[in-house]
């Protein structure tokens, strides 16, 4: 076998795992990623892979325009959404009190769920570890938060949102009271 085709071989196979893995994250079947995956493997020419290339992009693009949609229709209805990554909860009930003069921001709107499943979804551990989660700002825009609840040495609940900036270099912290 020739260098180049050893090279092609070896990005083939580099550009099939990670399609896999996006598509296995995305929730993908293993039987429809089987036969996909036989398809990569029956390539006889460069146009081939050119095919099953464009093909793989514009199928992850219809993805994650599916999933920015689905995001976009639960803040519509009004629905504060815990990202999945962590442990699939959002804020525990009441309004927050602003207690940080210093924050230029104020957090404190209506962002709550249901507290029944909120309580048999959850440790102390977990509240306090954090989750992700999804923000709309006054002008609409959506920011990823980390959201975390813990109990001060005072006795008193703390709700500690954090935000991150410039690729995580420079982070924002706002303590409330609950």
């Amino acid at each position: 076998m020739a260098k180049t085709d050893m090279a092609v071989a070896s990005a083939a196979t580099l550009i099939a795992a990670q399609c896999v893995e996006a598509a296995e994250a995305m929730g993908a079947e293993r039987e429809h990623l089987a036969s996909v995956v036989s398809s990569a493997v029956n390539v006889r020419s460069h146009d081939d892979i050119t095919t099953l290339t464009a093909a793989a992009a514009t199928a992850l693009r219809g993805a994650a325009t599916l999933k920015a949609r689905a995001l976009k229709e639960m803040w519509n209805i009004n629905a504060v959404t815990p990202l999945e990554k962590s442990i699939g909860i959002g804020i525990c009930g009441g309004k927050a009190n602003n207690n940080n003069s210093s924050s230029s921001t104020s957090d404190s709107g209506g962002e709550v769920i249901n507290a029944d499943n909120f309580l048999s979804a959850c440790s102390q551990e977990l509240l306090a570890r954090g989750t992700e989660l999804l923000k709309r700002t006054r002008k609409g825009d959506l920011h990823w938060k980390i959201v975390s609840v813990y109990i001060h040495r005072t006795g008193q609940v703390m709700l500690k949102m954090k935000s991150r900036h410039v690729a995580g270099t420079i982070t924002k912290k706002k303590k409330s009271e609950i």
